[in-house]
């Protein structure tokens, strides 16, 4: 009865580990980071200039490069990004945020600043900065950061 229990456990786990492989596979295919990457820029500055979507691009990156992760894991870490934690809120995930901003008319500028940043070929406006906010806010954090720029929509801090 014994081994039964083990070759079923065994079936199982074989079974779900080549459904989580061609999930990830299938992830893998459709560039998902890239795609979750560009809908956090689109839901942070989807509505303002190109330079000012460029620079929360950036802040992304040198976030990444700064915390030694990917663009992806910045993006989707909690309590990081407002946009995308209403989105958590909702309990929407990966795939229903980018069929909800893949349809934004800057979508595809999101997307190829974000392929640039994959390549290490996206020009920094914002001098370093891996962090931002709305003017509309004064968040804590920033008196224990170096302002490095701003735009009408945002202001650009770089952490010590």
């Amino acid at each position: 009865m014994k081994s039964l229990k083990y070759i079923i456990l065994l079936a199982i786990t074989l079974l779900l580990s080549s459904v989580c492989t061609y999930a990830e596979k299938t992830w893998e295919d459709t560039n998902i980071e890239k795609m979750c990457v560009a809908a956090c820029i689109i839901l942070e500055a989807g509505g303002t200039q190109e330079e000012e979507i460029m620079a929360i691009a950036n802040v992304i990156f040198n976030r990444a490069k700064k915390r030694g992760i990917t663009p992806y894991e910045v993006v989707m870490q909690p309590k990081q990004f407002s946009s995308i934690e209403t989105f958590r809120g909702l309990h929407l995930f990966q795939r229903q945020i980018i069929e909800k901003t893949s349809v934004h008319t800057k979508w595809e500028l999101a997307y190829h600043l974000t392929d640039l940043g994959y390549k290490n070929k996206l020009t920094d406006l914002t001098k370093g900065a891996d962090h931002f906010h709305d003017t509309s806010v004064n968040p804590y954090w920033t008196a224990s950061m170096a302002m490095t720029g701003y735009s009408k929509s945002f202001r650009f801090y770089r952490s010590q």
